[in-house]
């Protein structure tokens, strides 16, 4: 996604999320994140995995803040449901509310493609291979890729390097991390841990702010 501004950003700190079939046992499995802006708290992120057979089910729940002097100066509420077969996107929803604006977005795997329909009302189908922006489970090889934005439906097309070994600190543990880069229509760096699960994700807006989702 090349650069944003912030609430361009927001887009991807929405949904970037995808699963194939979990290494680990990802069945009812919560797991919460903090966003942060240059350091300072913004919002939370919480996934629900569930999974059935050879089906996985995301939830997503987002809610972020920005204040300037003690006013809210940006309010964005998302919820998602994605559903996975057999390692494939088969279904995708979301509604968002920005600063008041009502975004909706759907898509459905039909033969080899996913349909789309964007929040501005445009229908496109697309390869079969796209995945959601920025994935919560790791699903990422290196290569070219297409990502579906959550918020708005737009394509983003990526090249995605890594993964490389990096030791990260959480919650006051060191953790073994594999971390890929994603350049293109969209900027990120992505690590999730050894069974898969991200762990942080990092955005750079326009205006140099850096944001950051990170596991609690």
């Amino acid at each position: 996604m090349t650069e944003k501004t912030l609430p361009f950003l927001m887009v991807a700190l929405a949904l970037g999320l995808s699963v194939g079939l979990a290494r680990a046992d990802a069945e009812g499995r919560v797991i919460d994140y903090r966003i942060t802006r240059n350091g300072d708290d913004i919002g939370t992120h919480r996934v629900r995995f569930e999974r059935g057979d050879s089906q996985m089910t995301l939830e997503h729940e987002i809610s972020i803040r920005v204040r300037i002097l003690a006013l809210e100066a940006y309010r964005y509420d998302l919820r998602a449901r994605e559903v996975w077969r057999e390692g494939r996107l088969v279904g995708f929803s979301s509604t968002t509310d920005r600063n008041g604006d009502a975004l909706q977005v759907f898509a459905r795997r039909g033969g080899s493609g996913i349909r789309v329909r964007a929040a501005g009302g445009e229908r496109v189908t697309v390869p079969g291979s796209a995945i959601p922006a920025d994935p919560h489970w790791n699903v990422l090889s290196a290569g070219d890729a297409l990502m579906i934005e959550a918020e708005d439906g737009a394509l983003r097309r990526v090249r995605v390097s890594g993964p490389r070994t990096e030791t990260l600190t959480l919650a006051g543990r060191r953790l073994s991390t594999h971390r890929y880069d994603v350049t293109g229509e969209h900027d990120a760096s992505l690590w999730y841990d050894e069974d898969g699960y991200l762990v942080k994700k990092r955005l750079r807006a326009s205006d140099g702010s850096t944001v950051i989702t990170q596991m609690r």
